[in-house]
C-alpha cells in the first residue's frame, strides 16, 4: 500500500526547510521504508535526523549518503526520560557534548588489539533485516554494527542475525554492538552471541544501553568511534557528537 500523498508531501518539506537545522520524530510506529521511493535523491538541505526503531529506514538512507545522524529518543520519550538523560540530550543536540564513553560492556571473542576504531552504523535488526536487497541500505563493511530489537527471543536473534551474515552483510563488520534485545532472556542470548563470535571471528559487545528502554541513550551513526578491551569480557564503546 503506497504513502498517502498528504505524508510524502511533510516528509519532503521537513528536509527541504531551510529555517530548520534537524527532523526529529514524534513517535516510533511502521512506514518509513515505504517513504525510501522518495528518498532517492539528496535533499537540498543537509540536517541532523533523530529517531529510532521503524526509523531505521531513514537512517539507512542518510548513512549512505555519509551524513551523520543520530539514534535517539522520540520527541514523545522525552518526558519518561530522567533529568539526567534530558540533560545529557540536551547537551548533545545544542553542542556542548561532544563525546560520550559507554563502559563496561560485556565483550564476546575481544580483540587482540586494545583499540578498535571505526564509524558506527546499524539500528533496529528487524528493519535491517526486512531492508536487506533495498537499494537504500549502505555497506556494513569497516564499520562498526549496532543492533537493537524489542521483545526478540534468542532463537529469533540467532537466525535474524545468521541471514545477515549469509546474506553478506556482516562481510567486513569489525565488531557487532547489541542495544536492548529481551533482558528477561539474557542468558540464552548471551549463548547466541558467544557461539556466534566464534563462528564469525569478531568481537560481538552487549550491554549497550540504546534501544526500546526507558534510559534509551543517543548514539551517533555515521561518526568515528573507538571500541576499547579493558578486560577479557570487558569493553568500553567511545562515540563523538560532530553535531
Amino acid at each position: 500500500m503506497p504513502v498517502p500523498i498528504n505524508t510524502m508531501g511533510v516528509f519532503k518539506k521537513s528536509f527541504e526547510n531551510s529555517h530548520s537545522k534537524a527532523v526529529w520524530c514524534l513517535r516510533g510506529g511502521y512506514g518509513s521504508q515505504k517513504l525510501m521511493e522518495w528518498f532517492k535523491d539528496k535533499p537540498s538541505h543537509k540536517k541532523l535526523f533523530i529517531g529510532l526503531s521503524d526509523a531505521t529506514a531513514i537512517h539507512l538512507r542518510l548513512n549512505k549518503w555519509g551524513w551523520p545522524s543520530l539514534h535517539g529518543p522520540f520527541v514523545s520519550d522525552i518526558p519518561r526520560l530522567s533529568k539526567k538523560d534530558q540533560e545529557n540530550l540536551r547537551q548533545i543536540l545544542f553542542g556542548e557534548r561532544k563525546e560520550q564513553c559507554f563502559n563496561n560492556l560485556r565483550v564476546f571473542h575481544p580483540s587482540k588489539k586494545k583499540i578498535l576504531k571505526a564509524p558506527l552504523i546499524g539500528g533496529n535488526l528487524t528493519v535491517i533485516q526486512t531492508s536487506l536487497g533495498c537499494s537504500w541500505v549502505p555497506g556494513f563493511s569497516s564499520h562498526f554494527l549496532f543492533l537493537e530489537d524489542v521483545n526478540e527471543e534468542a532463537y529469533r536473534l540467532d537466525r535474524a542475525l545468521h541471514q545477515l551474515f549469509f546474506a553478506g552483510a556482516l562481510k567486513g563488520v569489525k565488531a557487532l554492538i547489541l542495544g536492548s534485545f529481551h533482558p528477561a532472556k539474557s542468558a540464552q542470548i548471551h549463548k547466541v552471541l558467544n557461539s556466534l563470535s566464534e563462528f564469525l571471528k569478531i568481537p560481538v559487545v552487549t550491554g549497550l544501553p540504546c534501544g526500546h528502554i526507558k534510559n534509551n541513550q543517543p548514539l551517533p551513526f555515521k561518526t568515528a568511534c573507538e571500541l576499547h578491551f579493558v578486560k577479557n569480557t570487558k569493553a568500553c564503546l567511545k562515540v563523538r557528537f560532530p553535531f
